[in-house]
């Protein structure tokens, strides 16, 4: 009896780690629970079901420890039935919607449909790892090549200023900068996608011989395969894999008005009651820059231009008036007096009102002496220039609570309805090399400068909703409006978001159109028109 166990477990051994006895190249194939790893071409290769839609392609180097936490992805494995084989020297695994075939002599990997129709081929010898040094710290550059259909057509990529739809034939620098969001998705019209979930600047190149995604940096290559038959099927498996989106406030898909800015509480309430009598609808109003005053003042968050204040004239504010404006105009004695009456004005005539606010601080505030004292500025050039404007890091989760304290204290207690985040890539001008080497809490700039987007929306979202909203009883619903999107930014938790994306912009005036999106995968969004009056 003891010696008939032993041989069952010897038998049942051998099968966890080896997909088949009779192929001596998938004998160095090792079965888990729902996927394969295997080690060739100096790399571990491991490949995962997440649901029967979904599958996780992980490479890192050889004898390389790299253990990613995924900034983007909240599904953990589902239970998925997985059945293997062989296929000549190659090693199959199917759920019932996918089935993947791996060559483990070449880490070639193909991706079929259940009928058995090809939908993708990972390329034979197709992932390259190159070392690279990341500010000191030993890492590579990451690239990964794929084949595709010679006429298959993708989108996705985020939003390109290059007037095309179709992706393919192209050559892509994706580094978030105003007007240009980059994210690493493709979606096909064979009704798949594929997420390269990588956080540092990456060239997208699709020729007739590949399609690729070379990375800066990186640890590992990592992708997700999804799969959905159709649109609607691949935007249902984001949303598994990145996390739902909640419904926004119907007050939000109303008609938004914005100019370049209203220099005065006056000026944005004038413009309410004009649509109040034009009997035109109106749901919200934005009040853009400078309600804190100059330059060197950038992103106080709080009203100090003595415009919004009643203090034009007094000399201890009037060195906050905007750069540029008159100090010697007479506008005579304002309606409104207070940014609390004008938010409380905005809310009498039954409208909302978001205020733009920066990741990003000048010398005179507060917040920069405070982000200074926690080593928590970044050191490069950005907007507005040559006014000593640092961002701030928001990797780090000290500065972000601080972030949300101070915007809470100034603004929010006001009443603020939302929040529209400008400049969260940041802008970076004048880039010189030693740039990348700015060192934050979670690394350096080129490993995450993608994610900067992500974390400073963590510093009034999550954090706000999740943990400060509850303590303070505010509602957990806020409605956050940032300039620059990740894939996953609509999909926070507990939370309203849109992303800020001037899809058109005219060459006379300001008149722009503003897209509106649940996610930027979705096809028909909704367009909201910001014009200037």
């Amino acid at each position: 009896m003891k010696m008939n166990l032993i041989r069952k477990a010897g038998f049942l051994l051998v099968c966890a780690t080896m997909v088949a006895a009779g192929n001596g190249t998938a004998q160095n194939v090792q079965r888990t629970s729902q996927g394969i790893k295997c080690a060739t071409q100096g790399m571990d290769v491991n490949i995962e079901f997440y649901s029967p839609s979904i599958v996780r392609v992980y490479k890192p180097p050889s004898q390389k420890s790299c253990n990613k936490e995924s900034q983007v992805i909240v599904k953990t494995p589902e239970t998925t039935p997985v059945s293997f084989g062989e296929k000549g020297k190659n090693v199959t695994l199917s759920s019932r919607l996918i089935q993947v075939e791996v060559n483990p002599e070449t880490g070639g990997i193909h991706f079929f449909d259940s009928s058995g129709q090809r939908l993708l081929t990972d390329k034979d010898y197709g992932t390259q790892f190159t070392p690279f040094n990341d500010a000191g710290v030993p890492s590579f550059n990451v690239r990964q090549a794929f084949l595709l259909d010679k006429d298959e057509v993708i989108y996705g990529l985020g939003q390109q200023q290059t007037g095309k739809v179709n992706q393919r034939n192209q050559k892509l620098f994706l580094r978030n900068q105003n007007m240009s969001i980059c994210i690493p998705f493709i979606h096909s019209i064979k009704g798949y996608a594929l997420y390269w979930d990588n956080y540092s600047p990456t060239t997208f190149l699709d020729n007739p011989q590949e399609t690729s995604f070379d990375s800066e940096v990186g640890d590992c290559a990592d992708y997700y395969f999804i799969y959905g038959g159709n649109a609607d099927g691949v935007i249902a498996g984001v949303r598994d894999l990145t996390g739902q989106a909640p419904l926004y406030p119907l007050w939000t898909l109303g008609f938004w008005q914005c100019r370049e800015r209203y220099k005065s509480p006056d000026e944005l309430c004038e413009v309410v009651d004009k649509y109040r009598e034009l009997k035109v609808p109106l749901d919200g109003i934005i009040q853009d820059w400078q309600y804190w005053g100059c330059n060197e003042n950038w992103n106080s968050m709080k009203f100090q231009n003595p415009r919004y204040i009643n203090k034009m004239g007094d000399p201890e504010y009037m060195k906050f008036l905007p750069n540029g404006e008159d100090r010697n105009a007479n506008y005579g004695t304002p309606r409104i007096k207070s940014p609390k009456e004008m938010i409380d004005y905005v809310h009498k005539q039954n409208a909302h009102i978001m205020i733009s606010v920066w990741a990003s601080f000048g010398p005179w505030t507060e917040m920069y002496q405070k982000m200074d004292s926690l080593k928590a500025l970044l050191h490069f050039e950005t907007w507005p220039p040559k006014a000593g404007v640092k961002p701030y890091d928001p990797f780090n989760p000290t500065a972000r609570n601080m972030y949300w304290a101070e915007m809470k204290k100034n603004i929010f207690d006001l009443g603020m309805d939302g929040w529209w985040l400008d400049s969260t890539e940041p802008d970076h001008l004048e880039i010189k090399d030693k740039d990348f080497d700015t060192p934050h809490l979670s690394g350096f700039i080129p490993q995450s400068a993608q994610r900067f987007s992500f974390d400073v929306q963590q510093g009034c979202i999550r954090t706000s909703t999740c943990h400060h909203f509850r303590q303070t009883g505010i509602p957990a619903h806020t409605f956050v409006f940032p300039r620059t999107a990740t894939l996953c930014v609509t999909f926070m938790e507990r939370r309203c978001s849109l992303y800020l994306g001037s899809d058109e912009e005219t060459t006379s005036g300001r008149t722009k159109l503003l897209t509106m999106r649940h996610t930027i995968l979705e096809y028909r969004p909704g367009r909201l028109l910001r014009m200037e009056i």
